[in-house]
């Protein structure tokens, strides 16, 4: 019961997201948005390691794909997520975003590791049907902002649904928050580059 309540929290702290990050990149270029947000939150799960004594130690065999992770986690699903929000609405980066579990379960077929029954098919059809109709609002133009917007956040829930799929594999060996904790961090550090030369133009 309480995993739900903490599901529900979560999800009520991340629909405030959409809105927030909105507001903010009206100001704020997206490039520069990412890396101050990247670094902030690497820092305080760095923290958070200390307190847990958390070392960050992993197999050879794991580490490029800690290293994918950690390029979808940052320089990919997030950036992508912050720079098309300023092209398109809130509701439409929340309803796309709710797509994700469904991008989770193809992405997870695709590596062999969930089947996909008549009943999973179905919600795939309408979930994708739904996605149109976001992207296709104003019809087919793709020279409208909302469209480019709306298409660039469809790669970003690509990602991050990636993410989640191959960050399962990573969760057995190592657990959630070290896991989460390293590819957070080491996609900050992978971001600060291209969002230190965009912060001093």
């Amino acid at each position: 019961m309480f995993i739900y309540f903490i599901m529900i929290f979560q999800s009520f702290i991340a629909s405030g997201t959409h809105i927030i990050a909105k507001v903010v990149v009206r100001d704020v270029d997206p490039v520069t948005l990412t890396m101050i947000r990247s670094i902030l939150a690497a820092i305080g799960l760095y923290i958070l390691t200390k307190f847990r004594c958390t070392v960050f130690k992993f197999h050879k065999q794991d580490l490029k794909n800690i290293l994918f992770l950690s390029f979808l986690g940052i320089p990919f699903n997030q950036f992508l997520f912050l720079y098309a929000i300023k092209l398109t609405t809130p509701s439409n980066a929340a309803l796309l975003y709710s797509t994700t579990p469904t991008m989770v379960l193809i992405i997870s077929r695709i590596y062999g590791s969930e089947k996909i029954s008549l009943k999973k098919l179905v919600g795939i059809i309408i979930a994708f049907v739904g996605i149109l109709i976001v992207i296709f609002e104003r019809g087919i133009d793709l020279h409208s902002d909302y469209t480019v917007g709306n298409i660039i956040l469809f790669f970003a829930v690509i990602a991050w649904a990636l993410y989640t799929v191959k960050g399962k594999i990573m969760i057995p060996k190592y657990g959630a928050f070290k896991t989460s904790a390293a590819t957070m961090i080491i996609g900050a550090i992978m971001f600060v580059p291209i969002g230190f030369f965009s912060f001093i133009k």
